[in-house]
């Protein structure tokens, strides 16, 4: 399974520089939690917990029931069944998913339910997608050239859609705020308890 990695550049300018790196790690030595800069304005927040040995990303709480009420299968369709048209290919989800077409206004199954959550719906999902999107680096090539280590994860075993974000420690954690705050987005990063 192939798992991208992304690190942060140095630079000369900006927020992440070698004086900043530095002053992070003596920080982290002496408070054993990371250097979060302030950003301007925050209207979203990222929480990253620590459930093992690296942090974990999430948009909003881990408590979200992924059991809760499903959606239609014609909701479904229309979120991921369109064609470049924008079209919803309603006689192609049926046959994927050996429907009757007056079963469109039911409830998707359980199973499916449960694993468009951790795909794309859950607090972990919605924090791969945001981080994915964004220039935070480039890719990770352990030729000393960044710092920190960020990995977008999809699927922990054959068969599992999940999909989550490895922020491998304090010092990647910090250098995660500095970037967002170089990008300029609204992003408070705020060290939370696993739940």
């Amino acid at each position: 399974m192939f798992i991208p990695r992304r690190g942060f550049l140095l630079s000369s300018a900006g927020l992440i520089t070698s004086s900043f790196v530095k002053d992070a790690r003596a920080f982290i030595r002496r408070k054993a939690e990371p250097l979060l800069l302030t950003p301007r304005a925050a209207s979203q927040t990222l929480y990253v917990m620590q459930p093992l040995d690296k942090f974990q990303a999430a948009l909003g709480s881990r408590r979200v029931d992924p059991h809760g009420k499903p959606p239609t299968w014609l909701g479904y369709a229309r979120r991921f069944y369109r064609n470049k048209q924008n079209e919803i290919e309603l006689d192609r989800m049926c046959e994927e998913w050996f429907l009757d077409p007056s079963e469109l206004d039911g409830p998707v199954k359980p199973e499916i339910f449960e694993d468009l959550w951790y795909r794309h719906d859950g607090p972990c999902a919605k924090a791969y997608t945001l981080l994915e999107g964004l220039d935070l680096g480039p890719d990770f090539d352990g030729k000393g050239r960044h710092v920190g280590l960020i990995e977008f994860n999809e699927g922990g075993h054959p068969g599992d859609d999940s999909r989550w974000v490895d922020i491998e420690d304090e010092l990647s954690v910090s250098l995660l705020q500095a970037r967002l705050i170089e990008l300029n987005l609204p992003i408070k990063v705020v060290v939370a308890d696993y739940d």
